[in-house]
């Protein structure tokens, strides 16, 4: 865990723009996120989880995530109140969690922004998680970023919250990516992630009984009694490693998104970056990170047998694979950098502190 704050000087002869951002399981100071708010001059403090302290009294791995967000929520609050500064949580829950942290005496609460808030709209403890979030969002001075206009228009209408609670930030790319050249190799179409919609992807499967897929799923999401067809392998919650490599080994990639669910993102930009186009379900979210000459790979919400004629028909056409590829890997590369991300960000830190000053 972190000790005192680095980079925020006394109050005397200091500057104004001054944040502390929490962050969960890294070494915050060697985060880009750090580094490229400092270049923007705000000084900045870390408060970030050491797992390999942490580990030893808060095993197992979601027992750590939460002491993770508890800890990081009070830390962060207080060092933020006293410090006259933003607090910036890398993990929104911190962020929520923060608001119902005591201020010091004689210190107000700080201005706070929680980074990629996601609500799922199913599942157990769903009443109690829009509680928290609807009280959390009623305080002044709290702004958690979205993806889209759309899901900050939904969360306020779905939490009856005003809609200014929300910023929109959309996910870029990683600092340090390589980008791989667009290529027609690989012998099975991809399809990986948490809440996809595994029942259209077997039934688009089964209409392209020539073309392998290969699946990798979490145990809990996958359907009871779904049996997939003999072009379908399906691997059950594997390392991060094992599923980022067989996306990268591909020949095209796969996004069924589920209503309400994890809108696929993350996959979206490292399929592209690996030069492989990325089929997914057309939503508010996902349709900016294509350009107009690939709009083809967007299809509509549990539409199997679309699925199924976009797979066949990219499986039988490499050079339409190196096409669309190259278009979406380009378009993601230049819209959406780590600097166009920092840029959005330290403007809606600025926002919040005109709104609320610190």
């Amino acid at each position: 865990m972190s000790d005192a704050p680095r980079n925020i000087c006394d109050k005397e002869g200091c500057g104004r723009r001054r944040i502390v951002i929490t962050m969960r399981g890294q070494r915050g100071e060697d985060h880009w996120l750090v580094d490229g708010l400092r270049e923007r001059g705000f000084r900045v403090a870390v408060v970030d989880f050491n797992p390999r302290v942490s580990l030893k009294v808060a095993a197992p791995r979601r027992g750590l995530r939460k002491a993770a967000s508890l800890w990081l929520s009070w830390r962060g609050a207080r060092l933020a109140a006293t410090t006259d500064s933003v607090l910036v949580a890398q993990n929104y829950m911190a962020a929520i969690l923060s608001i119902f942290v005591p201020a010091p005496r004689g210190y107000g609460r700080a201005p706070t922004v929680g980074l990629n808030m996601i609500l799922m709209h199913d599942g157990a403890g769903l009443l109690p998680r829009r509680t928290l979030h609807r009280l959390a969002l009623r305080m002044p001075g709290t702004i958690l970023t979205v993806n889209s206009q759309h899901l900050a228009d939904r969360y306020a209408d779905l939490l009856r919250v005003p809609s200014n609670r929300f910023a929109v930030l959309p996910d870029c790319w990683p600092v340090g990516a390589v980008f791989q050249r667009p290529t027609a190799e690989g012998d099975y179409v991809f399809v990986g992630g948490k809440r996809r919609d595994w029942p259209t992807v077997v039934a688009a499967a089964k209409a392209c009984p020539e073309v392998p897929f290969e699946i990798i799923a979490r145990r809990t999401d996958w359907p009871r009694g779904l049996v997939p067809t003999p072009n379908v392998h399906v691997r059950l919650d594997t390392s991060a490693s094992v599923f980022y490599t067989a996306l990268r080994e591909c020949r095209l990639a796969l996004v069924p998104s589920l209503p309400g669910g994890n809108l696929g993102l993350l996959v979206i930009i490292h399929g592209a970056m690996s030069g492989k186009p990325v089929v997914a379900t057309r939503t508010p979210e996902v349709e900016p990170y294509y350009p107009p000459d690939c709009s083809r790979l967007l299809v509509p919400l549990s539409d199997s047998r679309s699925i199924g004629d976009i797979v066949n028909r990219l499986w039988n056409d490499e050079q339409e694979v190196l096409f669309a590829a190259e278009k979406l890997q380009s378009h993601i590369r230049a819209e959406f950098s780590p600097q166009s991300y920092l840029a959005e960000l330290a403007g809606i830190i600025e926002g919040l502190r005109q709104r609320v000053p610190v």
